[in-house]
């Protein structure tokens, strides 16, 4: 159901409310005065030009001001999916015509304010609902005309697809690659040691069987995020007798043990964060 408000300057009154109560800028209009009316072929004209497409939505809005400034308000329903072209077009008297738009909130979605009596607006709403529109004259007066006219809004532009997520890093390959070049020939003992640095947890310790005669090396590698990793290995009686304080992501640190006998690993992060990995290999 369309709706009409006249407001402000510019309202025709029935004679009644001048002997009565004085004319009221919020009284609805007695009715369209009858020049507008030959206004609508040349707003029909006026929209095809800008929307050749375009469909009239229904009978035409006809109004008139008496004076500069004056308005005439309407709620009419628009469809999300479609989009609308207001053609307006102000008859002798009018210099300059307006057009307004505001959405259900009463937020002004569109605005046009040409320096002439001929106007068109295109607006496609987002949310179907009832709009108000607005048709102001701006300098002059007279009568004028404003047709509405859809067309289906063209098709919505499809996202780009979201960026692949990165690569995982692979540490244990990186660490196999390092013992390679190291220690060619040399084999790994056991799985991976893992372990996570952050939230007051910066190190790890694990405890592997050495024996005399062999080789070890003991390979570490963290998340880029990690910029100092340190490595340090104790005997059964907790003795040091190797370390390696690096200050990247990779740490390495070879023994080759006369006792035999379980021995500690101990990885620190001392700066930096995330996630690291040790390997033992032997030879």
């Amino acid at each position: 159901m369309l709706s009409i408000r006249s407001i402000g300057k510019g309202t025709l009154c029935l004679p009644l409310c001048v002997l009565a109560l004085g004319c009221s800028h919020q009284q609805t209009p007695a009715g369209p005065v009858p020049s507008s009316e030959t206004l609508i072929p040349q707003v029909d004209a006026q929209a095809l030009k800008a929307e050749p497409a375009g469909q009239l939505t229904g009978p035409h809005f006809l109004s008139a001001t008496t004076e500069e400034d004056g308005h005439t308000d309407w709620n009419l329903p628009l469809q999300e999916g479609q989009c609308y072209t207001f053609s307006g077009i102000g008859g002798q008297g009018v210099k300059q015509l307006y057009l307004y738009l505001w959405d259900q909130a009463e937020k002004r979605v569109a605005t046009e304010k040409p320096e002439r009596p001929q106007v068109t607006l295109r607006y496609c709403p987002e949310v179907s609902g009832s709009y108000h529109l607005q048709a102001k004259t701006g300098e002059g007066h007279g009568p004028m005309a404003v047709g509405v006219y859809a067309v289906a809004a063209p098709p919505k532009a499809v996202p780009p697809p979201p960026p692949p997520p990165p690569p995982q890093l692979d540490l244990g390959q990186i660490i196999d690659q390092q013992a390679m070049a190291a220690a060619p020939g040399a084999i790994r003992v056991g799985d991976f040691y893992r372990g996570v640095a952050g939230g007051g947890n910066d190190r790890s310790d694990w405890f592997t069987t050495l024996e005399p005669g062999r080789c070890y090396w003991f390979i570490g590698a963290g998340a880029p995020t990690v910029k100092e990793l340190y490595l340090y290995l104790w005997n059964p009686q907790l003795q040091r007798v190797s370390d390696n304080r690096s200050s990247s992501n990779r740490s390495m640190m070879g023994h080759c043990p006369m006792v035999p006998g379980m021995y500690k690993i101990e990885a620190k992060v001392s700066s930096g964060k995330g996630e690291y990995q040790l390997g033992v290999y032997v030879k």
